[in-house]
């Protein structure tokens, strides 16, 4: 669906809530990229070893095309990052994934 779409916009953002259910594996399907934020703490790392999991798993069944743009270790940071990811990429981003951590 995304692809009918994505010639008329720079970049689409994606999203998601903190699970990783089915909204996150649909997501990360239509995505050509993917930013993860997240906290440093231990419950974020551990949840975010298990969506290495459902990303490989992503990569391997449905969207081998996938790329990891960044992983953000601040929230705080996000806004920034984005910006300055699309203002360098903006160009080859047709879907970028934000899953909140």
């Amino acid at each position: 669906m995304l692809a009918t779409i994505a010639g008329e916009y720079h970049f689409i953002i994606i999203d998601c809530p903190p699970s990783l259910g089915m909204l996150t594996i649909n997501a990360l399907n239509a995505s050509s990229e993917y930013l993860v934020p997240m906290q440093t703490e231990y419950y974020a790392v551990e949840g975010f070893l298990h969506l290495e999991k459902i990303i490989n798993n992503v990569r391997e069944y449905l969207n081998p095309d996938i790329k990891n743009l960044n992983t953000i270790r601040s929230q705080a940071l996000l806004k920034e990052l984005i910006s300055y990811s699309l203002d360098i990429n903006a160009d080859r981003v047709s879907a970028l994934l934000v899953l909140m951590i």
